[in-house]
């Protein structure tokens, strides 16, 4: 049965795994006969955990990395998609706007006030139609944004499967050294 110390989940932070196991992979070498009295921080691995803790440690910064580049990815969609909303909210307030005018318009008392009400509306629905291109523009926008997202957290997962590979070949190799060993 695998040490307690030797599982890893997701939500640990990167190389608590890895700094566990070969905590404990170095103290089972020290430990191991023809070792005695040799100081534990010398002690070293076969050339497949060597190289496993190299590789671990190239992942872990690369992650660190690619996790930024999903946090920047993901403020961006976020600030590209409030963008879209509250264009959109300006939108539909100025279509509410245009039909109270021409409410009004129409019960004008005179052609001066009615004048008034068309020029205001001839106004709002340039406006509209400028916010409606603005809109169209912050949604494609949202859309390229969403997908680099999603490209930016594929290459985080496939990081992350590359440390699980990488967790399980250390795993084994502490466990296949603690074994022939004992």
């Amino acid at each position: 049965m695998p040490d307690a110390s030797l599982v890893r989940t997701r939500s640990w932070p990167f190389g608590v795994l890895f700094a566990r196991a070969w905590s404990g992979h170095a103290s089972r070498v020290a430990d191991a006969p023809g070792n005695a009295g040799r100081d534990s921080s010398t002690a070293s691995g076969p050339p497949n955990v060597r190289d496993c803790r190299k590789k671990a440690q190239i992942l872990i910064y690369r992650l660190h990395v690619q996790e930024a580049a999903v946090a920047h990815a993901s403020q961006r969609l976020d600030e590209a998609k409030s963008s879209a909303e509250q264009l959109q909210a300006r939108r539909k307030y100025q279509e509410i706007q245009i039909k109270q005018y021409e409410t009004l318009k129409d019960r004008a008392e005179n052609a001066a006030q009615r004048q008034q009400f068309e020029d205001a509306i001839f106004e709002l629905k340039a406006q509209t139609e400028a916010s409606a291109v603005e809109e169209q523009e912050a949604h494609s926008k949202a859309s390229e944004l969403e997908q680099q997202s999603r490209i930016e957290q594929a290459k985080l997962d496939q990081l992350q499967d590359e440390l699980d590979r990488l967790d399980r070949a250390v795993m084994n190799a502490v466990l296949h050294t603690a074994s022939s060993h004992q």
